[in-house]
């Protein structure tokens, strides 16, 4: 049974890899036996990162990048190709939270740097990995959304907006490049204890809203959706593309 979630000898880049949820994908990933590019802005916790997945008996190559950059994107890709010579899998995690003011208070430079590293990003790292992949006519692209691309909400317009634009990108991208053998899905978390809720979570009162509205009555762990994204990127989701998976405790069932 552990043999159809395995990743053994894939090659996995993960972005947003220094911290958080992308971390723990790296680690897991890596656990499963993937050798790991590992993206992200902070130089210093990347290097600390790939230290310990090289503990563990795997390589793993740091990538100091602004995802939202194409120029940076395609130095990821190359000194990707250059190490390893292909790229299995793409895990688009990196984002960020954004303003939590009402639409009408937020200025068009606030949303256009949420659009540029959530939606934006995603599609600049899925068009140049992606190169490579057709090349090869196979790949497995993983996207993080968030159940706020879901539902309608307050305070959190810009990342609700680029959430759901990541999608729709995903069915999008599934449907044109299934031809290909490349397999596109994504997973949408709820309420997670990670660095960028950690300012909603300090509010209590925000908090015991929150936990209301979630049917399982808990904070998820960014462990929740480690699971899911190993499914997706092993041979037990080979026949599944286009998908978008909800880890969030019931939270959008219950706004349904």
């Amino acid at each position: 049974m552990n043999k159809i979630f395995s990743l053994e000898n894939k090659i996995a880049l993960v972005t947003g890899a220094s911290r958080g949820l992308g971390r723990d994908v790296c680690i897991a990933f890596s656990e499963a036996g993937a050798d790991i590019i590992a993206v992200s802005r902070n130089e210093e916790l990347l290097k600390s990162l790939c230290e310990e997945i090289r503990g563990r008996g795997r390589k793993a190559l740091p990538v100091v990048a602004d995802i939202g950059k194409a120029v940076d994107v395609m130095n990821v890709v190359e000194k990707s190709m250059n190490e390893f010579g292909r790229i299995d899998i793409l895990v688009n995690n990196a984002g960020i939270s954004g303003p939590q003011k009402l639409f009408k208070d937020i200025e068009e430079s606030e949303w256009m740097d949420v659009f540029r590293t959530n939606l934006n990003g995603t599609l600049l790292c899925t068009k140049y990995v992606g190169k490579e992949m057709i090349q090869k006519n196979r790949g497995n692209i993983i996207n993080i959304s968030s159940v706020l691309g879901t539902i309608g909400t307050y305070f959190t317009c810009p990342y609700s907006v680029a959430k759901a634009g990541i999608i729709q990108f995903t069915r999008n991208v599934a449907l044109e490049w299934s031809r290909y053998s490349i397999r596109v899905n994504c997973i949408s978390p709820g309420m997670l204890k990670t660095d960028m809720m950690n300012q909603t979570l300090s509010d209590e009162k925000m908090t015991a809203v929150l936990l209301k509205n979630t049917p399982l009555r808990k904070v998820g762990q960014t462990g929740d959706v480690v699971g899911a994204a190993i499914f997706l990127a092993s041979e037990a989701s080979g026949h599944i593309t286009g998908e978008n998976i909800s880890i969030d405790g019931g939270f959008a069932m219950s706004k349904a």
